[in-house]
Order: structure tokens, then C-alpha cells, then sequence
């Protein structure tokens, strides 16, 4: 399954949760999959890009960092692949 992880820092994290932050990142480290990894030049947050199919592993990676960061997840399908389920469909 590839998967699209976009995120966003809680907003007002001071240096010291920011560095609690990345200690765990060291520690833990990317999401299981990763493919692509964008940092947004806002500093707010980020995209991550992957495919795996051990999801438990993708949402345990996601709870090491919930205390500083709020994720969106989505199942994605490659452009080529959809429109041939929207021709299937509209068939």
C-alpha cells in the first residue's frame, strides 16, 4: 500500500520540546516505508511518501510522536492506476 503521511508541529513548541522532538526521531526514526520525506520551508510541519503494508508498524511510528506533532493519513493509488478504476467505472 502507498501511503500519503502529511504532518504538523503543535503549534508554540518551545526549544525544549523541540529537542524532546528529535531525540525520539534519532531513536525511533521514519515511518516504516519511506519512500520521500519533505520538510515544508515553513517550519510547520512536513510530507512523508511510502509503501508498506504493515500498517501497525506505520501507526506505532505515529504515536511515538503525538505529543508534538498531528498527523493526516491517506491511502494513495498512482495516477495510472486510478484512472484505469474510473474507466472500469465508467464502463
Amino acid at each position: 500500500m502507498n501511503y500519503l503521511l502529511q504532518y504538523t508541529f503543535k503549534p508554540h513548541m518551545g526549544k525544549d520540546e523541540t529537542a524532546r522532538m528529535m531525540e525520539t526521531f534519532a531513536s525511533v526514526g521514519e515511518a516504516p516505508g519511506r519512500t520521500h520525506h519533505f520538510v515544508r520551508v515553513d517550519g510547520r510541519g512536513g510530507t512523508v511518501i511510502g509503501e508498506t503494508d504493515d500498517l501497525d508498524a506505520v501507526y506505532r511510528n505515529v504515536l511515538s510522536y503525538s505529543d508534538w506533532v498531528e498527523f493526516d493519513m491517506s491511502a494513495v493509488l498512482a495516477v495510472d492506476e486510478a484512472v484505469a478504476q474510473v474507466m472500469d467505472y465508467l464502463s
